[in-house]
């Protein structure tokens, strides 16, 4: 039985070399995604119950826009559509 060789990496050498890497790939994207001026999007399956309490706590800022919004039922969807009449609504 041999002694592994020096030059071979051991787990705690490749553990820190590869967060090392992912930190440099990663930097850029975050960076970049980091837009203030751009709006949110939101999409809202569910118009009722907890949909609409997501929804309704999501309106009030000012960086929201609604894509859509989607309920099986569309006489659920009363309430977004006084919230907000201009996004589309879709049944599903």
């Amino acid at each position: 039985m041999s002694l592994p060789d020096s030059s071979c990496v051991n787990r705690r050498a490749f553990l820190k070399n590869t967060a090392i890497a992912g930190i440099g790939i990663a930097a850029p994207a975050v960076v970049r995604g980091r837009n203030l001026n751009s709006k949110l999007q939101l999409a809202s399956v569910g118009t009722e119950g907890r949909g609409w309490a997501d929804t309704f706590a999501m309106s009030s800022h000012s960086k929201v826009e609604f894509a859509g919004f989607c309920d099986i039922d569309l006489n659920r969807t009363a309430r977004v559509k006084k919230l907000r009449p201009d996004a589309p609504i879709f049944q599903d």
